[in-house]
């Protein structure tokens, strides 16, 4: 009995000693896609935090401003962070900054007439219209959530977190293709375009702040 008690406590003190050595892993799954990161506890309060996230996803017919679209998110980027744990526990308030690609691809090819701007083209004038809206290379995180990879007593915790993503204003671009060698109407296009890049900048503003939830794994080492 006394070898089995020793040998539990020896266990015990193995996971908590390989939990706590400081140095973890997670992955996890949600709206910044799949996302991995590595942890160093610089001290029970602080832990730096470096990771990926990979988001890739289709959808069709999305419409903005009457025009239905084929929208192609792509969201690759490279993150430093330092989460704070306040009660010395798997509670964490985070702060960050990723870099790397936040586009969005367009794409339409109107088969009846189509109203750009303020004004209607037959869809052969048009031809397909294409366009990005593109959030810059540098954005900020703040969140909150649970994370015990480096605070808890065994090697294997979950992770929550929750936060919202800030980018800056979107560049939009948007031109048509295939269409019209009508100069005079293409002018008209041209001018119409302008106006749906105005309105495509509005919808997409909602973009800047881009909510980030996610439940994953971390691993203790």
């Amino acid at each position: 009995m006394k070898r089995l008690l020793l040998t539990a406590a020896a266990s015990v003190a193995a996971l908590s000693s390989s939990a706590l050595a400081g140095i973890g892993a997670d992955v996890s799954v949600g709206t910044p896609g799949v996302s991995g990161n590595v942890h160093y506890q610089v001290t029970p309060f602080v832990t730096l935090r470096g990771g990926a996230n990979f988001f890739e996803f289709e959808m069709e017919d999305m419409e903005f401003d009457g025009i239905s679209y084929d929208v192609d998110f792509g969201f690759t980027q490279l993150g430093g962070y330092v989460d704070l744990h306040p009660m010395m526990n798997g509670f964490t308030v985070t702060g960050g900054m990723l870099f790397g690609e936040r586009q969005i691809e367009l794409s339409a090819t109107p088969v009846d007439p189509v109203e750009i701007g303020g004004q209607t083209f037959s869809a052969s004038d048009v031809g397909s219209l294409v366009g990005s809206a593109n959030f810059g290379d540098t954005s900020y995180y703040a969140g909150v959530g649970w994370d015990s990879t480096t605070h808890g007593l065994m090697p294997v915790s979950f992770v929550i977190r929750a936060g919202v993503l800030m980018t800056d204003s979107p560049e939009i671009s948007l031109v048509n293709v295939g269409g019209s060698t009508d100069p005079i109407i293409q002018s008209q296009i041209d001018a119409e375009i302008a106006t749906e890049i105005n309105q495509l900048q509005s919808d997409f503003e909602d973009f800047e702040f881009y909510p980030m939830v996610s439940i994953g794994i971390g691993f203790g080492f």
